[in-house]
């Protein structure tokens, strides 16, 4: 998929010094609302791993900090994995330690601040230090507007099955938000997600400013077991193609931000993805085998 420079504007401001003491996360007001605790439990940590056909281990570890209002207030990520040289093409392992805070502003806006050291072990000179900021506006309902070079439209058609047989929760997210239809970037190219009947994000197609299109459909598939946790998985696997299109957001599992992943891009993927997953006993998934090979596990908050 080709990327377009201008996507570079999304970096917006290498950070200035700005300080977080003047903000207070449990008294700031904003449209965004988290989905209810009691009826999607909280994750803390998820952890997932692989290793590759040269015994390469790759390692990610996301932990999720929420304000009182059970938004999401910081993620503080470690991640190993191994990168290609371009210069030898040879592999080196590669170390990022970050956090993502998440700021919301007045007038229904959002602000994301990422902070990341990046290590390589092997070549200390490589070593590097990175501040950047992203900015978005969050719709009444709650959903994103716009985010750094994209805008969102939304449709608000209803799923024709409920998330749960009672169809409680399905009216719950119903009403609240809507399916995130078309995406339109700044340089021209317009992202539209691809569905099952159930709602779930299955791929995506696209056409760019020159009108020349591609269309992915049938990428992700799913399980039939509801996804009753606070994070859409789906989201934080990167199935929401439109997330990846920002410059610098390009890897999936080392991200500079998250949006689907806590609703903030409409309704959610339902289900579970494709995987063989394991529960505890009240029913919640703890543990993964996707079917790439890597395991993913889950711990919640107490």
């Amino acid at each position: 998929m080709k990327k377009c420079l201008i996507l570079l504007l999304v970096l917006f401001v290498l950070a200035c010094n700005s300080s977080h003491d003047d903000y207070n996360a449990d008294k700031a007001l904003s449209s965004y609302k988290a989905l209810p605790a009691d009826v999607f439990r909280m994750v803390e940590c998820i952890r997932m791993d692989t290793v590759d056909n040269k015994g390469r281990e790759y390692n990610w570890e996301y932990r999720f900090e929420y304000d009182a209002h059970n938004r999401i207030k910081n993620i503080h990520g470690n991640i190993v994995r191994h990168v290609i040289n371009p210069k030898n093409k040879r592999m080196y392992k590669k170390r990022v330690t970050f956090d993502n805070y998440y700021f919301y502003t007045k007038n229904n806006g959002l602000r994301i601040e990422y902070h990341a050291q990046i290590e390589f072990p092997e070549f200390a000179e490589w070593n590097d230090y990175v501040k950047y900021s992203f900015y978005g506006l969050f719709n009444n309902d709650g959903t994103i507007l716009s985010f750094g070079p994209f805008e969102c439209e939304y449709s608000y058609a209803t799923h024709n099955k409920p998330y749960f047989d009672n169809g409680n929760i399905y009216t719950l997210l119903r009403n609240r938000y809507g399916n995130l239809n078309k995406a339109y970037f700044d340089n021209g190219n317009i992202y539209t997600l691809l569905r099952d009947r159930y709602g779930n994000v299955t791929g995506w197609s696209y056409i760019d400013a020159e009108e020349r299109g591609e269309s992915n459909e049938g990428l992700y598939r799913y399980t039939e077991y509801i996804n009753n946790t606070n994070i859409d998985i789906s989201g934080l696997l990167g199935y929401w193609i439109i997330e990846r299109d920002v410059a610098g957001n390009e890897v999936a599992l080392e991200p500079m931000f998250q949006l689907a992943t806590f609703d903030m891009l409409g309704i959610r993927s339902i289900n579970l993805p494709e995987a063989v997953w394991e529960f505890d006993s009240a029913g919640y998934p703890i543990s993964a085998k996707l079917p790439t090979g890597m395991r993913l596990t889950i711990e919640y908050l107490k």
